[in-house]
């Protein structure tokens, strides 16, 4: 009777343990999963809210942003057979002066503006090679270069920067 088979360990508490902890890790995985879905949409309705009710930039900081707008040249690049396009969109923000000061005269002619500045831009741009726009230090020269010329050929208005909508080269 030494040969009797040993009898069958019970594991029945350890698989219902096992089976629990699944479905409690399944839950809490579905519920921030809810929890996340649902925070999301409701940032995104606010953010909507918020974009409908906001006033002109121009009257909380006393800023005008002209929009130059795209500029497409071909980049030199030293060789005949390659052929290298900038696409720049830049925005010139002027600083309109505090309302203490009294100087937050907007610009005379948006369409003047914009002419000056484009001519200025491309007339710069132009020059550059791919090296001279390659990575953010390039990117960063640029802004600087052209923060520096729209505040040359604008004299009676004050350049606060110079962002970018688009900046490619390709």
């Amino acid at each position: 009777m030494a040969d009797e088979a040993p009898a069958p360990k019970k594991s029945g508490p350890k698989i219902k343990l096992l089976v629990i902890l699944v479905l409690v890790s399944f839950l809490g995985g579905a519920g921030a999963g809810v929890l996340a879905w649902t925070n999301m949409g409701l940032n995104a309705a606010s953010e909507a809210d918020d974009a409908k009710n906001h006033t002109p930039e121009v009257a909380e900081s006393h800023h005008v942003q002209i929009d130059v707008g795209r500029i497409t040249l071909v980049l030199q690049t030293g060789e005949t057979t390659d052929t290298r396009h900038l696409l720049v969109n830049p925005v010139v923000v002027l600083d309109l002066g505090s309302e203490d000061s009294g100087s937050h005269d907007a610009p005379t002619s948006n369409s003047d503006t914009v002419a000056v500045l484009r001519d200025v831009f491309i007339e710069y741009l132009s020059q550059l090679s791919v090296r001279d726009v390659t990575g953010s230090a390039g990117m960063s020269l640029v802004r600087g270069e052209l923060k520096r010329r729209a505040t040359a050929s604008l004299s009676d208005q004050t350049v606060s920067e110079v962002l970018f909508q688009d900046f490619v080269v390709q």
